[in-house]
Formats: C-alpha cells, structure tokens, sequence
C-alpha cells in the first residue's frame, strides 16, 4: 500500500500535457469546458468498455452513473462538486462480470483503486483510470447550504461554474456568486491536506486549469492513457491540440507543491467535473 509519506515526499510525473476540446457537439452543448473526459469514455463505449462516472440527480444530488450505452453518457455531463461514491459500482454485477471497466474518479478516489488493487482486495476488470484534477470537494448537505444562503431553491439551479475565483449558479432567471475564499471553511478537512492535484495512479487526468475558455487541460500519464487519447483524436476527428506552455506545466508543479505544505488552494479554478 503507498504510505502518505510517498504521496507527500514522490514527484508525481507525467508524460505530456496538452490543451483540447471536443468536436462532439452532443457533448460540448451541455459539457462544462472542452468535453474531453465525455469524449474519452465516449470513445471507450465504441470498444465495448463501460465507465463509472459521477452524475446528479434531481436537486443536485449525487449519483454514480454506469455508462453502457450514449444515453447514460449524456447524464454524465458537467460539473460535480459534490462527494460521489464511483468505486462502490465496483461491487455491482453490472460492472463485475467479463466486461472491461473504466473509471473516472477523482485523485483519492483512483489512489484508493490503486491500493485496492495491489492489496489484491479484490480482482476488478479495470482496464483504464481517468482521474479528474481537484482541490477540494463538498458534502451534498454543505453545497445544498451554499445555493439556499444565496437565496437560491437548489431546484431552479440549471449550472454550476467556478470562475475567477467566485462559485456561480445559474438559474433561468439569471445568475448568484459567491466568493471561493468565503467556502474555505466548508469543504472537507481531508481535501486541505490532501497533496494530489492530478492522480499519479490514474492513465490520463483531465481538468481545465491552464486552458482557454472551453478546453481542457489533458496530462497524459501513462502509455495506456496517450493510446486512449489518440484513439479519441483519431475516432472524433479533433483538428486542434495545442500544447500547454513550459510555465503552465510549471504552474502545476508548484501548485502541487503547495498542497504538500498544507496550503489551501481553494481559489484556483478547476475543480471535480466531468466534463
């Protein structure tokens, strides 16, 4: 099992970062930036692999949705900014069968498969990680809290963004903020301490820091994660991949290096979305 001391003393490397966004327009019509990790398992559906995503349900609520087929993919769509339990569709025979798997799920969360994993707990079929870069995350009960205090009923909610350093919710009757500093208090201890930005366990890790408005930031980890990518490139007929420049890799890096002192990086704008 990977102590906590690798996790905070072990650089976490990766092969390439890149910026992209989706040509899908099913996708990039609801997706929150560039709809790369949609089209990821997207394109994983097109080989007969199923993925374990995070999804809302009504009110926001959180939900594991096992992607099978292009309909639930769609329930997949935008951000979550709530705790949802992916590995627990583990255990379901839907998923525990001879089928491949995929999971999308946050750095703790792939970090926890991954010791799983070598602890040889139990033998799952997972054939891909896709982790999604995060710094903090919210209990349902403390993000229904931050919609009411605004005056909001979470039922009128139709999207939720982070951006230059205010939460928006977007309602069809406009739009309330509140400042990222004030929810300091709010997200779990855990995340305030935790040292993984992007997952070092995961293929490919997905996200937005770093990229124009409607791309993502693509960090590439593994051989594995580089031929699902370039699968996606090749299957969705993306004509742009830009690569991010020297000081947005080593923007990362010292955010990274932040979060191993402790450091609350609360105010940066990425944060849990499948997108």
């Amino acid at each position: 099992i990977d102590t906590e001391e690798k996790l905070y003393t072990t650089p976490t490397e990766y092969m390439e970062i890149v910026i992209a966004r989706s040509n899908i327009e099913e996708i990039l019509k609801n997706c929150q930036d560039g709809g790369i990790t949609s089209t990821l398992v997207y394109t994983l559906l097109e080989e007969g692999v199923i993925s374990i995503c995070a999804g809302n349900k009504e009110e926001w609520k959180p939900d594991v949705v096992v992607v099978k087929d292009k309909e639930s993919l769609l329930k997949t769509l935008g951000s979550k900014y709530t705790f949802v339990p992916v590995l627990s569709k583990l255990h379901d025979e839907v998923v525990s069968k001879d089928k491949k798997i995929a999971v999308v799920g946050l750095p703790c969360q792939i970090r926890a498969l991954h010791n799983m994993e070598k602890a040889y707990f139990r033998k799952y079929n997972v054939h891909y990680k896709i982790g999604i870069l995060c710094t903090h995350n919210f209990s349902y009960t403390t993000f229904k809290k931050i919609v009411e205090d605004l005056g909001i009923n979470i039922k009128d909610v139709i999207k939720v963004d982070i951006n230059k350093g205010k939460m928006i919710f977007y309602t069809k009757d406009g739009e309330k903020s509140t400042p990222v500093s004030k929810l300091e208090n709010l997200c779990d201890v855990c995340c305030h301490q935790c040292p993984e930005l992007y997952s070092r366990f995961a293929d490919i890790n997905i996200g937005s820091m770093g990229s124009p408005d409607g791309w993502n930031t693509v960090i590439i980890m593994s051989k594995k994660g580089k031929e699902l990518f370039e699968k996606a490139v090749k299957n969705t007929g993306r004509k742009r991949l830009l690569h991010i420049s020297q000081f947005v890799a080593e923007r990362l890096e010292k955010i990274v290096e932040r979060n191993k002192n402790g450091e609350i990086v609360i105010n940066l704008p990425y944060y849990w979305r499948t997108l």
